[in-house]
């Protein structure tokens, strides 16, 4: 995990041992987290997960709210 700061790249001594996603809004269909578990999460308005910083995930396609 990298952060960059006045265009410096660092790196933190100690790195966080969870991941936080918060969904502020959700997606029309799709978005599902996946976790590398295999575990799958509904995207849903105001929800909070956490899981292992070491665990693998990603978001699948999802049809978005654009204005």
């Amino acid at each position: 995990m990298s952060l960059s700061s006045n265009g410096k790249t660092y790196y933190p001594d100690v790195l966080p041992e969870r991941t936080y996603i918060y969904y502020i809004k959700a997606p029309i269909s799709g978005g599902l987290l996946r976790l590398e578990s295999g575990k799958t999460v509904q995207p849903r308005v105001n929800r909070l997960i956490h899981f292992p910083i070491n665990l693998s995930h990603q978001v699948l396609p999802y049809k978005d709210r654009r204005k």
